[in-house]
This record gives C-alpha cells, structure tokens and sequence, in this order.
C-alpha cells in the first residue's frame, strides 16, 4: 500500500500526466510494486492521473474518494487492467463517459457513492462480470447499492 504524500505532474496539472509519486512504501517495496493507491483529499485534484498504468503495474485498488473530479473520461482507467476495487465517492462527479470501465475487466467493487451523477450509460457495466458490489447512493438521479451479481442484473434493467 502506498499513502500518497505527494504527486506530480508534467506541467503541473495542464498536461494531467503523472510522472511520479512521492509515499510511504513498505521496506524493500517501489512504487511498481504498489497494489493498493489511495489520491484522496487533494484539493486541486479534479480529474483522473493519465499514465498511473506505467508507474503502477500492479494496482488492485485504487481509491481517489474525496477530491473535486466532475467528469470520468472514457480513457481515465484504460490501461489499470489489474484493478478489483476503485472508490471515487465524494468527488462532484456530474458524467460518467461510456466506456469508462471497458478495459478494467477485473473489477469487483465500484463505490460512486456522495457525487451528483445525473445520468449513466446504460451499458456502462455491461462488461464487468465480476462486479459484485456497486455503490451510487447520494447521487442526484440515482440513489442505489447492489452487493451481488441479481441486485447487479436489476440495477443495469
């Protein structure tokens, strides 16, 4: 696990390219080894670091809950293929883009939860055939958790 002290960027955050990450690792560990990332409580943060893939080749779980992002692009998460859990709850997340999740095929655990979603792809899940836990509650036109595959089916319906 690594608790993030610091990140920067190309350019600050113009370029939102990530090109390294300052925290506290286990002895022996790097940043490559790292499988659980924790972005929270930045106050400038408001979108997704592109290029977390390179740097973390192994995350499981990412978690980027209480900062400002507003909109999850399509291409945000492309390259995490190894992620199980991702907690995005409290940020001001108005849209979610199709496809968001498409390459993050392994994912068990979404928490969307404290946002102001106001619409969903209706196949943004379509995929994700080990989602087992989804929370949207204390959203503007969804309020709903799922924690299994039939609560799942009835949510995507």
């Amino acid at each position: 696990m690594c608790d993030v002290t610091s990140i920067f960027f190309i350019k600050e955050f113009e370029d939102k390219e990530l090109t390294k990450v300052d925290g506290d690792h286990e002895t022996g560990k790097s940043v490559s080894d790292v499988e659980v990332l924790k972005l929270i409580y930045f106050k400038n943060l408001d979108f997704i670091p592109r290029k977390m893939d390179i740097l973390f080749r192994n995350l499981k779980r990412l978690d980027m809950s209480h900062n400002k992002i507003e909109v999850l692009n399509k291409n945000d998460i492309r390259g995490l293929r190894k992620l199980t859990s991702i907690n995005l709850s409290f940020n001001r997340i108005v849209r979610i883009e199709g496809g968001f999740f498409n390459h993050s095929l392994m994912l068990e655990k979404i928490y969307l939860n404290s946002n102001k979603i106001k619409s969903i792809d209706e196949k943004l899940l379509d995929k994700l055939v080990h989602l087992n836990y989804i929370n949207l509650s204390s959203n503007e036109c969804i309020n709903e958790v799922a924690n299994n595959q039939t609560e799942i089916t009835q949510l995507k319906e």
